[in-house]
């Protein structure tokens, strides 16, 4: 069993899906960048970062907006 799972729709579609054992980086983009939101594995404990990146030739620079354990009963 995958310990990631993405996935993504469309307007009328049903759901595109990709699973993951260690890593899973999906974007979602526009004209003027995207987001990139990345899981992995640290041992135990699921970790997350998002971040807004350049897409194609959109050009700025890329920065993190938020990272964390990935546990919605967690406090932290």
């Amino acid at each position: 069993m995958a310990r990631f799972k993405g996935e993504v729709w469309g307007r009328g579609k049903s759901p595109a899906t990709r699973l993951a054992h260690i890593q899973l980086v999906t974007y979602a983009a526009g004209w003027r960048g995207a987001i990139k939101v990345t899981t992995w594995a640290d041992g135990d404990v699921d970790r997350f970062e998002v971040q807004l990146v350049p897409w194609q030739s959109s050009g700025g620079r890329s920065r993190t907006i938020a990272t964390g354990v990935l546990d919605a009963t967690s406090e932290e």
